[in-house]
């Protein structure tokens, strides 16, 4: 998921109607809280592989270990100082008309999180994959039928990942970089409520790792959750209640009523991981949800 640019202190892409807002890709498309709809798609045609840039060992990354052994993922480093480098790869994946004016880093941001998506589906079916890839108007992707799959891209890091449907419902991946101080005083008020950030303190994360962790989980979860409850939805209507240091999971609650699927009181279930520089969170909504 993209952070170019983005405004959590009221934004157009953080809040909408004065409330804050998941400010995912999919939360460009709303133009209210109520009775926000998905954007109709459009084909991108797209050589998978046409363009495909050397994924050289300094930018091959580690997956993230938040997702079951059964999804399929591929993740990729945007090393900051070479930009360049990487300036001319894929331009066979089209871009949205919302990012025909972006700067150069979120073109290639875009594109590498598309390149990964293939690569992932590439892992997922054993073969070279021909299938174009489409997309929103608004540059969400639509995964092939029977698969479901999640983008994320950072500050430095971009990942995919997809599964079948046959296995999950839904799936959601979120990396952010770790907030600078700056930021977090921007933007906790919107995020976090006190208890999330005393159940993450209490073990054993600093201010910024904690408030990272409580963003990225619900940015998993939004991304997770969109498609099924079909629209946006704010970063108080979820609250994480519950997390572990290891295995590295946390668990959520549904505050306000998402969707009939998705009442009040509903808990959800994902994993995190974190490093020097970057939180990782997954979520998968398995067939069958488990309510409270």
């Amino acid at each position: 998921m993209s952070r170019d640019g983005k405004d959590l202190t009221g934004g157009p892409q953080s809040r909408t109607g004065g409330d804050a807002v998941f400010s995912s890709t999919y939360g460009r498309l709303a133009i209210n809280r109520a009775g926000s709809t998905l954007a109709e798609s459009r084909s991108v045609q797209v050589s998978p592989l046409v363009s495909e840039a050397p994924v050289a060992a300094d930018t091959a990354a580690r997956n993230p270990d938040v997702l079951p052994e059964f999804v399929k993922q591929f993740s990729w480093i945007v090393p900051a100082n070479d930009l360049g480098r990487w300036s001319n790869s894929w331009e066979d994946i089209e871009l949205p008309e919302a990012l025909q004016e972006a700067t150069a880093k979120r073109q290639l941001h875009f594109r590498a999180g598309r390149y990964c998506a293939l690569r992932a589906l590439e892992a997922l079916e054993g073969r070279p994959v021909t299938t174009v890839l489409a997309q929103t108007a608004g540059g969400a992707p639509l995964w092939p039928e029977g698969v479901t799959g999640s983008i994320t891209h950072t500050d430095g890091f971009v990942s995919a990942a997809v599964a079948r449907t046959s296995q999950v419902d839904a799936l959601g991946i979120d990396t952010e970089r770790i907030m600078s101080v700056e930021r977090a005083a921007r933007s906790s008020a919107a995020i976090a409520w006190p208890s999330e950030m005393a159940h993450m303190r209490a073990i054993g994360f600093d201010r910024l790792e904690a408030l990272t962790l409580v963003f990225s989980a619900k940015e998993a979860i939004f991304k997770c959750l969109y498609r099924k409850v079909g629209r946006i939805f704010d970063y108080r209507d979820v609250r994480i209640v519950a997390a572990v240091l290891h295995p590295g999971t946390f668990t959520a609650r549904i505050v306000q009523t998402l969707s009939p699927d998705f009442p009040a009181q509903t808990l959800l279930h994902g994993r995190f991981e974190i490093n020097s520089s970057w939180v990782h969170t997954g979520m998968v909504l398995s067939s069958g949800l488990l309510r409270a």
